[in-house]
């Protein structure tokens, strides 16, 4: 009997990973987390998961869910469950249009001069942009990258 217990909580596991929910948002909370309404009319609060945006009230966090808001405000989505949180919130990856809208979402940090962001490309390959000084509006960076990789500014031509 107590091998059956274990192989049906392991079952539920399991299948608890693969659920799903679908449904319209109805409300974007801020850069991270979403609230869906769903058949039935039951509203279930999304958090992006792997994701940390900041919050209504920190530096950026308006931006940042005016930006979460563009992709998904009034859509349909298709919420891949992972987990519930300590806040009973469900965790998970949200497809918009069978696409997963962290691939296409912006990171928005904060970073002081000489201090650095790491972009590690699925190849293993790193990309590492430096904050090299603020005078005014403008921000001076330095990046490095692996000779095959092109890092180019916007507005202007791409070198042949």
């Amino acid at each position: 009997m107590r091998s059956l217990i274990v192989i049906v909580l392991a079952f539920a596991c399991v299948t608890a990973s693969s659920a799903t929910l679908t449904g319209r948002t109805v409300r974007v909370t801020d850069g991270d987390t979403l609230v869906i309404l769903s058949e039935g009319n039951v509203q279930h609060k999304i958090r992006l998961q792997g994701v940390d945006a900041p919050e209504r009230g920190q530096a950026y966090g308006a931006k940042s869910k005016e930006y979460f808001s563009e992709r998904v405000a009034g859509r349909f989505v298709v919420v891949k469950i992972d987990k519930r949180d300590r806040y009973s919130r469900v965790i998970g990856k949200v497809l918009v249009g069978g696409k997963d809208v962290c691939e296409v979402t912006m990171l928005i940090l904060t970073r002081r001069p000489s201090e650095i962001l790491i972009i590690e490309l699925p190849t293993g390959e790193r990309i590492e942009v430096t904050v090299l000084g603020i005078k005014g509006n403008q921000v001076r960076i330095g990046t490095a990258a692996p000779d095959n990789i092109s890092i180019l500014r916007e507005g202007l031509p791409a070198e042949e």
